[in-house]
């Protein structure tokens, strides 16, 4: 906001740094900060670093504006009725459920800070030293991790504003690329479902902005458009909670959500007695993000830096993919092995592995088992003897252990697998199921299959 007295620049500087310096508290010391608080004797609830900020950074910001030549028009007024509303709602509040509608009313008086940061904000403020140290701070924090991550949006736009306002064009290009570099871009979408709606809509916005203020044709800024949401799209979809996302975009569950608890509290509204709770705290203590450490450390001991973050990411993708894969291929063999010559092709005689036992000594064993397991409606099988139990450690008892758990743990090899032909299970699969009698005999004859056998 303009302004010519030098009262007011005096305010407006100490208004913004205020404002800085709570903000680099809330992202690097996260609940630490947060929770500073005063306990008042006339309210039951603790007027936190939050509210004292906001009532100093007001006062301040009400001096601007009383200072200034700004006139009250319609919009001040809109304001002003807007903070009346908040003040009226919480005193009301406050006498009927307590403490709780202090925190419910901070929901609404938090945004004012938008208007308070309208009226401290002074161009002349962020000179070169300001605006550099700005850039420098926001990379380093993406350079260690040491932040809450869920501010990872809020920095990268603050820092391309400052890269903007600098006036050397090496600066900007050295610049761009370290902030393309440090950016952690995993982090954008594995958070709560509030912050993937959040940064979904914020980088929708800057991206939009951004092609609308570039000197090309429509025609051209639409497709970079139109380029850009499919790239967004596909990371949205590599990267995110799939399940937080249906769950956001499923609207007709939330609506039902929200009718099932209203109506569970609808009918004790009028009878609600606050509980009085001994020995209550405010919060759990916890370990505080790196301002207690005595030995600091550019690099935050639990994270790594965006390359490995980044392999451990697509490193992590592939072996749930391949786990798929294989528990799918598994299932396919047990599910169906009358079928398994043309769906999964394990029938491989010639295939054999240096290290497998011979087919002479293992097939008959394996046969007599795959006839039993075959022939009941469950794969599981019942109690073994105990003197038919394997002996060694790795292996379950087979009543136990499921034939995944078996390929799993390697006690039935895939390489073992494909010595049995296909004509075995298949003449071992037609055969009728024995009787309940026979069948416990059977299987307490049948000799365990050891690994090594």
């Amino acid at each position: 906001m303009k302004n010519n007295s030098s009262i007011s620049r005096v305010l407006q500087s100490i208004n913004l740094s205020l404002l800085g310096f709570t903000c680099l508290g809330y992202i690097i010391f996260i609940k630490s900060f947060a929770e500073i608080h005063l306990d008042l004797p006339f309210i039951s609830v603790p007027l936190f670093i939050g509210e004292i900020i906001f009532l100093i950074s007001g006062g301040l910001s009400l001096g601007i504006f009383l200072r200034s030549n700004a006139k009250f028009n319609l919009w001040w007024g809109i304001f002003l009725a807007y903070i009346l509303f908040l003040g009226i709602k919480a005193v009301s509040g406050y006498q009927h459920w307590g403490g709780l509608a202090c925190r419910h009313t901070a929901l609404l008086y938090y945004p004012v800070y938008s208007v308070i940061a309208f009226l401290s904000f002074r161009k002349g403020y962020f000179d070169r030293f300001v605006n550099a140290s700005i850039l420098i701070l926001i990379l380093f924090l993406y350079y260690s991790l040491r932040f809450k991550l869920y501010f990872v949006v809020t920095l990268f736009a603050i820092a391309v504003i400052a890269i903007i306002r600098l006036k050397s064009r090496k600066a900007k290009i050295v610049s761009v690329l370290a902030l393309l570099i440090l950016t952690p871009y995993l982090e954008l979408f594995s958070q709560s479902r509030m912050m993937l709606i959040s940064n979904a809509a914020s980088l929708l916005f800057f991206s939009v902005s951004f092609f609308r203020v570039l000197p090309w044709g429509r025609k051209l800024k639409a497709t970079l458009v139109l380029v850009f949401l499919m790239f967004f799209g596909a990371f949205l979809l590599k990267t995110a909670d799939r399940t937080g996302v249906k769950s956001v975009l499923n609207f007709k569950k939330i609506t039902e959500k929200y009718e099932f608890y209203r109506q569970k509290v609808d009918p004790h509204k009028s009878d609600f007695i606050p509980e009085k709770l001994p020995h209550v705290t405010i919060y759990n203590p916890e370990p505080q993000p790196f301002a207690s450490e005595k030995k600091f450390s550019l690099v935050h001991p639990e994270n790594v830096n965006n390359f490995q973050r980044m392999a451990f990411f697509i490193q992590d993708k592939i072996m749930k993919d391949t786990k798929t894969k294989e528990e799918k291929r598994i299932d396919a063999i047990f599910s169906s092995p009358s079928k398994s010559d043309n769906q999964t092709n394990i029938s491989k005689p010639n295939a054999r592995n240096d290290n497998a036992p011979s087919q002479e000594t293992n097939d008959a064993p394996f046969t007599q088992t795959t006839e039993l397991i075959s022939s009941r409606p469950k794969r599981e099988a019942p109690p073994i003897a105990d003197s038919d139990k394997p002996k060694t450690e790795f292996m379950k008892p087979l009543q136990e252990v499921s034939i995944k758990e078996t390929l799993k743990r390697d006690e039935i090899k895939k390489d073992e697998l494909s010595v049995v032909p296909s004509q075995q299970i298949d003449a071992a699969i037609s055969k009728q199921p024995p009787e309940a009698g026979s069948l416990q005999e059977k299987i307490n004859k049948t000799p365990s299959i050891k690994k090594g056998e």
